[in-house]
């Protein structure tokens, strides 16, 4: 589980991903977030009566919460948004895990890196 949600971690935001051609829209923030569901429930399979015959339920979602935290805070927003935040002197350069905040500028940029609409392109540019 903790590998899938990397992965998707770096096919969202990470750096180094020019050979993905899918352009990210911030509805696809959604999208993600459902999926991470359906990643829980396959790692968690539990019975009839509830017990669970995967993996620890709470181990699980911890794996998930980075990439659920990236998705609502930097992935749903717009891009006029985004680009708004990069230049606020408050948002921090890099994520701040142990607080649970991914939103940096690093994200900004991986996010707006995949998206295909033209302010965004503009930006990265």
């Amino acid at each position: 589980a903790k590998l899938v949600v990397q992965v998707a971690v770096r096919c969202c935001v990470g750096e180094g991903m020019g050979a993905i051609k899918r352009e990210f829209v911030p509805s696809d923030a959604n999208v993600i977030r459902e999926d991470l569901r359906a990643l829980q429930n396959y790692f968690c399979q539990q019975d009839e009566e509830g017990v669970c015959h995967g993996l620890e339920a709470e181990v699980v979602k911890g794996m998930c919460r980075r990439l659920d935290t990236i998705a609502t805070q930097v992935l749903l927003l717009p891009t006029d948004k985004l680009i708004e935040a990069y230049y606020t002197p408050s948002t921090r350069d890099d994520e701040d895990v142990a607080a649970g905040d991914m939103f940096c500028r690093t994200h900004i940029v991986g996010a707006l890196a995949r998206r295909g609409d033209k302010e965004a392109k503009d930006f990265i540019k």
